[in-house]
């Protein structure tokens, strides 16, 4: 992507991919980077800012990826990925309540959000905030969300 972008420097989809994969191997400063680029390059795409989000997530800026998330709900009410990155953020910030509050009302709009908790708990363990995703995992574990591999993820410790 990095050659495409010497090629087309303002194409959005590109940092979007980026920032996606530096996600993937925890390299989450520099997918926060290509997620802004994104987002500054086409603000309209609800998949652009979610990168967007989750970067912050992971790259220990839960407040601003909140106040985001506001403004993202805004414009798109019924986005599950919204609901579930604002529930780990509010677990991140230790709001237990809230936080399954949204997995309560992603199940009520049949969004299965194992998978994604399932990703987001090993993000923030890439991150190297144990104590974060320990409280997560807490949480999560109290949901119907929680998938055996979720505990396993401690295992590796």
């Amino acid at each position: 992507w990095k050659g495409f972008l010497s090629l087309v420097p303002d194409d959005s989809i590109a940092y979007f991919n980026i920032a996606t994969m530096c996600m993937e191997v925890g390299r989450f400063e520099e997918a926060l980077q290509c997620a802004r680029r994104s987002v500054e390059l086409n603000p309209n795409s609800v998949t652009a800012v979610q990168t967007l989000i989750v970067a912050l997530i992971y790259s220990g800026r839960t407040k601003e990826a909140m106040e985001r998330l506001g403004s993202l709900l805004e414009k798109s009410p019924d986005y599950p990925p919204a609901f579930v990155a604002l529930a780990v953020a509010h677990f991140i910030e230790g709001s237990e309540e809230k936080g399954l509050g949204y997995l309560e009302r992603l199940e009520g709009m049949g969004y299965r959000c194992g998978p994604a908790l399932h990703s987001s708990l090993k993000k923030i363990i890439a991150s190297d905030n144990k104590a974060a995703a320990r409280r997560v995992y807490g949480y999560i574990s109290k949901s119907r969300h929680s998938l055996p591999e979720m505990e396993r993820l401690f295992d590796q410790e």
